[in-house]
């Protein structure tokens, strides 16, 4: 595996957990939960929110390198 095989694997990784991190706290924030679940939905919002264009970002910078 290269290391640039690796990093979009470990890119998918990161965002899958994030996305199960998210629906988690935010079922938790739903049900009445407060404090450390509204602190975890928040920064794993905006972990996807910056993870998803970063991926798609990572392989267009890939694609263009293939083409070169």
């Amino acid at each position: 595996m290269s290391l640039r095989s690796f990093h979009i694997f470990f890119i998918i990784v990161s965002l899958g957990l994030l996305s199960f991190m998210a629906a988690w706290s935010v079922q938790r924030v739903l049900e009445g939960a407060a404090g450390f679940s509204i602190a975890l939905a928040l920064f794993s919002v905006i972990g996807l929110a910056a993870g998803l264009p970063y991926l798609q970002w990572f392989l267009r910078q890939d694609q263009a390198e293939a083409d070169a």
